[in-house]
């Protein structure tokens, strides 16, 4: 592929067959992700310069469309700051592309990765208290031992949950009942 064969639709084309699934191994959250991103960037693309996405150009993406876009996403999407910087990521992430793949346009892609991602507050992490671990440790076990069996049934084998059963009837200081045969472990 020539450099004047170098299109927007046929970069966005090689980005996602190319480098995301092929050079990357991206999952397909991430892909759906990235996908989304552009849907909306061209969606708005399109409204702003009246023009198919098809028809866009790289330099119709610079970095002040981008900052456009990112503020609607804000004001008249409602999107908050973490859902900003995923579109941000997706944006800047083919914009590392296109600044390899064609040099012509790197003064653009220079522009829109020095774009920086918004800052946020992070939710204050708070721990448990001594008194609330021991409240947590001290509580009784309000579920049957059945529940327990029944639950480990579906996923480990009958001695297994035998012993688990007979585990649960010590600590509960009941006594034991014996089976009527030994139970063994069949590998």
């Amino acid at each position: 592929m020539s450099m004047a064969d170098i299109t927007f639709p046929t970069l966005l084309q090689d980005f996602f067959q190319r480098r995301l699934v092929s050079e990357r191994g991206v999952s397909a959250h991430t892909i759906a992700s990235y996908r989304d991103s552009f849907g909306l960037l061209l969606r708005y693309a399109e409204s702003r310069t009246g023009r198919a996405a098809s028809t866009l150009t790289v330099q119709d993406l610079d970095a002040p469309m981008i900052l456009s876009f990112l503020d609607h996403l804000e004001s008249e999407r409602k999107c908050g700051a973490r859902t900003r910087n995923l579109r941000l990521t997706a944006i800047r992430s083919f914009m590392r592309y296109v600044s390899i793949r064609d040099p012509a346009s790197l003064p653009v892609a220079q522009r829109v990765l020095a774009i920086a991602g918004k800052r946020f507050d992070r939710p204050v992490l708070e721990f448990l208290s001594r008194d609330e671990i021991q409240a947590l440790l001290d509580a009784p076990d309000r579920e049957p031992p059945t529940a327990l069996v029944s639950r480990l049934a579906t996923k480990t084998p009958e001695w297994a949950c035998r012993s688990a059963c007979r585990q649960w009837q010590l600590r509960a200081g009941r006594p034991a009942k014996r089976p009527d045969r030994e139970w063994r472990h069949s590998a």
